[in-house]
């Protein structure tokens, strides 16, 4: 214990990275509440279409916000963080309003789907940006990876209350109130991020009159985590629908609980650790973990067994976010690090998408036991990914991946 007091404490005593941590939590409200958020309020409005109507504005959403997230990153980078992240949360606010008032106006419902994407399309990431603020801090931080894994925590903190949350809110308030809150709570922490010290210099002439996405980390890691991307969101799927299949629906929320409680104590853990192993082949072995504790929630037979498995794949989820943020820290220059955070948000993001509809798909083709076979490729994928992007990269010069938008 003392020892992990004393490696978050160097990232802590910084100036404004108790307000970093703190406002970064509170702005991150929208990533785990908005896409459970949406399928709740339409669902409550329209209980006959409302499920249909709610699961196309959160995939709007999940999508709008990959696709246009880089972007954003890319504007911050050149304009600077405390115009941009307070403008773009306005807007995105703006949008979510819209999209709760098209609920109580029936004539409006159609709305209600493209002002789900526009939210994901302006709404700033408040990871990226603050994972962005402890690289600027660089050298004054003892140890940047532990201060990078505050971040980790944070997003895990986030999952593991935010849908508990959404659903107090959409039992005792109006239709919409979980995306009104979500949204309020990323507007605080919007200005909260920006009003401390040590923001990043925004870099206007950088990239010339194009708009360039550099991403110095490589195009493996890209695949890698798209993979693991895939992989959890199929196994967010699975575990809902293996416990329905178990005629224990209900019991889904222990495996959410101890899966994410895991992922939780895995990135305190791993993030107190001071390394000498290079950061890519640190992520290289928590993807391998990964993939390994994968193997059980696939072929474990009852409730119980899988509440086991489940805690066992949830070990190294936030683990292999850390060490992949680190080596996009380590590896990217100032100028283009906020866009560089972003795209691995948005790498992780489709592949969430895309492993969600594998597996609603084969679930629906062959039962919800045997469908949770297609965790092994999915895992396999990532951990494939990994290990050849770690074979083939040169340690001392690491291979570079752009892009024009």
């Amino acid at each position: 214990m003392r020892r992990l007091l004393a490696a978050y404490s160097g990232p802590l005593a910084q100036s404004g990275g108790p307000t970093i941590v703190m406002f970064g939590l509170i702005g991150r409200a929208p990533m785990a509440m908005l896409s459970i958020g949406f399928v709740a309020a339409a669902a409550e409005a329209d209980p006959k279409m409302g499920y249909a109507i709610g699961g196309a504005a959160a995939a709007a959403y999940s999508f709008a916000a990959a696709f246009f997230g880089p972007a954003i990153g890319r504007l911050v980078d050149r304009r600077g963080q405390l115009p941009l992240a307070r403008v773009l949360a306005v807007v995105a606010c703006f949008a979510a309003a819209l999209a709760v008032g098209s609920l109580h106006f029936k004539s409006m419902t159609p709305l209600f789907i493209p002002l789900a994407g526009l939210v994901g399309a302006t709404q700033p990431n408040i990871g990226s940006l603050t994972r962005s603020r402890w690289a600027v801090l660089g050298e004054r931080v003892p140890n940047l990876e532990s201060a990078q894994a505050l971040e980790s925590i944070n997003d895990e903190v986030s999952f593991l209350f935010g849908p508990a949350v959404v659903a107090i809110l959409a039992s005792v308030g109006f239709v919409g109130m979980p995306i009104l809150v979500s949204m309020l709570l990323l507007m605080v922490g919007a200005i909260g991020i920006t009003s401390s010290w040590s923001l990043p210099a925004p870099h206007p002439h950088s990239t010339g009159v194009s708009w360039r996405l550099e991403f110095p980390a490589g195009i493996g890691l890209l695949l890698s985590v798209g993979a693991l991307g895939g992989a959890l969101g199929a196994a967010q799927v699975l575990q809902l629908a293996y416990c329905s299949a178990l005629g224990l629906p209900k019991g889904a929320a222990l495996v959410y609980l101890v899966n994410s409680g895991a992922s939780l104590v895995g990135a305190i853990v791993i993030g107190a650790q001071i390394w000498v192993v290079p950061v890519r082949r640190r992520f290289t072995c928590a993807m391998l973990v990964y993939a390994i504790g994968v193997i059980p929630s696939a072929l474990v037979d009852g409730y119980w067994q899988f509440v086991i498995a489940s805690t066992l794949s949830g070990i190294a989820i936030a683990p292999t976010f850390i060490q992949s943020n680190a080596l996009v820290a380590e590896v990217t220059s100032a100028h283009s690090r906020t866009s560089a955070f972003t795209v691995l948000v948005s790498a992780s993001a489709v592949g969430i998408a895309f492993g969600a509809a594998v597996a609603g798909l084969a679930i629906t083709s062959v039962g919800a036991d045997i469908a949770r076979l297609i965790l092994l490729p999915l895992a396999g994928c990532a951990a494939t990914a990994a290990i050849v992007t770690d074979a083939f990269t040169p340690r001392s010069a690491p291979p570079t991946f752009s892009t024009v938008i």
